[in-house]
């Protein structure tokens, strides 16, 4: 069954590949959001449930793990992305498919989020040597979306860490919970100073 698949998939119009692998890609990028504000509205208002009944004000220091939580999800989306741009490339650059023709067609779709699509699109090279210039010769916007994964994945890092400084705060050491807090809250200008510096 798995060969069959695959000998089906090899038989598909090159065109056909990607803009299945895109319109999966969209759909998955939804249910994940979908997840995520699922997880979100079950843990906030378990948590104030919580509190309220057991009027322990210090559970709502939980609540800090939300920001690991959304940095996660922002990883993960930034991830499948990026997945997303190098299966195109890959397409194209075995000389089966034009990326503008590809641009061109998929944008036709209207049944597919155009605002979704359209921040897509704008991560694929112009053409074929576009693509095989590599990272180095990305447009701005191509740059950035690389910067963006990796400052989401050290956000990641940085809010865990922040996290667990303020429940050994909260539960050990009072003293580590402000620097957990300003862990937390400095995540974001942190996680930029240090793509920065990789960069450089």
């Amino acid at each position: 069954l798995r060969i069959t698949n695959q000998s089906a998939t090899m038989s598909e119009p090159p065109i056909r590949q990607a803009i299945d692998f895109t319109q999966d890609t969209i759909v998955a990028r939804a249910a994940d959001y979908r997840n995520l504000v699922v997880i979100l509205s079950l843990g906030i208002g378990g948590l104030l449930i919580t509190t309220l009944v057991t009027w322990n004000w210090l559970l709502l220091f939980v609540c800090c793990w939300l920001l690991p939580l959304i940095n996660g999800w922002l990883w993960w989306d930034a991830r499948r992305i990026r997945h997303w741009r190098s299966r195109i490339i890959e397409i194209c650059d075995a000389g089966q498919l034009d990326i503008e023709v590809f641009r061109s067609t998929i944008s036709h779709l209207r049944h597919l989020p155009q605002a979704t699509l359209s921040c897509m699109l704008e991560l694929l090279p112009s053409n074929r040597v576009a693509a095989l210039a590599g990272e180095e010769g990305m447009p701005g916007n191509q740059q950035s979306a690389r910067q963006a994964e990796r400052a989401f994945g050290i956000s990641l890092i940085i809010s865990t860490l922040g996290c667990l400084f303020v429940m050994m705060g909260v539960f050990l050491n009072a003293w580590l919970l402000p620097a957990g807090l300003a862990i937390c809250i400095g995540c974001a200008r942190l996680s930029q100073w240090i793509v920065r510096w990789i960069n450089q």
